[in-house]
């Protein structure tokens, strides 16, 4: 993360602090470098632009209201769903093993262990308030959806918006409308605990196409974040 007060902008301020950055990783024998801003930053892009990185990636913040929620447009009905048992190490290694299964393909993939799971379901600081469901097709779970509230952000935004965590779908099941249904699901959970507005991060290039089913339930995306990267020599 790179930030500098606006009166000090635009005097190599941000360009000082960045290549000292740089040189600290390279020194730690780092061999790439990555970096983040706004698409409508133009200061930012054009740093890091001038600077050798390449954007490699769009990111997109995508909000959805809850008032009507959709319906019929497409949901697999026939498959049921499975609320997970928290305390259950069975439940978490389920949660653990198709989360990684489904985002195998992801840019920047990386497994995350048990333990991980774990930290994120009963101890992330943020999310305090999650739930999660498992779908299964005849008895075998093939996705997932997880939501959740961060109370402190609704409270210095002064609004009522939950997120969706995460979802997922094995690769065999796909565009068969289990992800529609989760996504509808997982709004109508937020719904049930209050909330206004559903709120979720996607990688646009996402191999999924996970957008277009974001879309297809009601999101728009209101910011867009390019992920640079740069090599090391």
């Amino acid at each position: 993360m790179l930030g500098v007060f606006p009166e000090h902008r635009r005097k190599g301020i941000g360009r000082a602090l960045a290549e000292k950055a740089i040189m600290s990783l390279k020194e730690r024998g780092m061999n790439t470098v990555e970096a983040g801003a706004v698409m409508d930053k133009p200061e930012a892009n054009r740093l890091w632009e001038s600077m050798g990185f390449k954007g490699v990636r769009v990111f997109s913040l995508m909000k959805s209201p809850l008032e009507n929620i959709p319906f019929n447009i497409g949901e697999n009905e026939d498959v049921h769903l499975r609320e997970l048992q928290k305390g259950s190490s069975e439940d978490l290694k389920l949660l653990n093993w198709l989360s990684n299964e489904t985002f195998s393909e992801h840019y920047n993939y990386r497994p995350d262990t048990v333990e991980e799971t774990r930290y994120f379901l009963e101890q992330d600081p943020m999310f305090k308030e999650q739930e999660w469901l498992f779908i299964l097709l005849q008895d075998k779970p093939v996705g997932y959806v997880g939501v959740g509230i961060d109370q402190k952000y609704n409270q210095e935004k002064n609004t009522k918006a939950g997120w969706i965590l995460s979802i997922g779908v094995l690769k065999p099941q796909r565009l068969t409308g289990i992800g529609t249904r989760l996504m509808i699901e997982g709004m109508k959970r937020l719904k049930s605990k209050g909330m206004n507005e559903a709120m979720l991060g996607v990688d646009d290039q996402n191999p999924t196409k996970a957008i277009k089913l974001y879309e297809k339930v009601g999101f728009k995306a209101t910011r867009k974040d390019i992920a640079y990267q740069k090599t090391l020599k």
